[in-house]
C-alpha cells in the first residue's frame, strides 16, 4: 500500500480510517427541510419539487450515505429493504408484541452523541396468535410453537 495524495496536496497515510458523518448529513438543512423535526411522512410524501427517486429508502441521495455511494454502494440494499418489510409484516400480522408483566412504558432511548437508539436491554415478548399457528402448521407438518418467545432488541 502507498499513501494517497489528493489534488489539494493533502496526503492520506496508509492505514488511515476515513468515514463520513451520516448523522450530521441527515441533520443538514441543505439536504432535508426542517431536519430537526420528526416528520414521519418525510420520505413517504416528499415535497412536489423533489426529483423522482431522490428520497427512496434504498436511494443514493446526497444526504443519505448509509448504503454507501458510487461504485462501492451496497448491492444488496434492495434485498435488505424487501426483507425488512417482510419481517415487519410477519411480526405485525402473526404476533402479539408486549412488554414483560408489570412494565407499561417503553424503556428510555440510549443516546450516543447525535445517535438515538432503542434501549438494547429492553425485553420484548412475542406471542404467536392462534390463527397464525394454524396457517404455519398446514405448511410445515408437525411444527409447534411455545406460547411465548422472549427476545431482546
Amino acid at each position: 500500500m502507498t499513501p494517497i495524495t489528493l489534488s489539494s496536496g493533502i496526503t492520506i497515510p496508509c492505514g488511515t480510517h476515513i468515514c463520513m458523518p451520516p448523522g450530521g448529513m441527515a441533520m443538514d438543512p441543505s439536504f432535508y427541510a426542517s431536519p430537526e423535526l420528526f416528520l414521519p411522512s418525510r420520505f413517504h410524501n416528499p415535497p412536489p419539487d423533489t426529483p423522482k427517486g431522490n428520497l427512496d429508502f434504498v436511494g443514493t441521495e446526497s444526504g443519505n450515505i448509509h448504503w454507501g455511494s458510487g461504485r462501492l454502494i451496497y448491492p444488496g440494499r434492495w434485498y435488505a429493504s424487501a426483507m425488512m418489510k417482510v419481517f415487519v409484516a410477519l411480526v405485525v400480522n402473526q404476533y402479539d408484541v408486549m412488554f414483560p408483566e408489570g412494565q407499561i412504558e417503553r424503556s428510555p432511548n440510549v443516546y450516543m452523541d447525535i445517535l438515538v437508539e432503542p434501549n438494547p436491554k429492553q425485553v420484548v415478548l412475542l406471542k404467536r396468535r392462534q390463527e397464525s399457528m394454524v396457517k404455519v402448521e398446514r405448511g410445515i407438518s408437525g411444527l409447534r410453537f411455545n406460547s411465548y418467545c422472549e427476545t431482546r432488541f
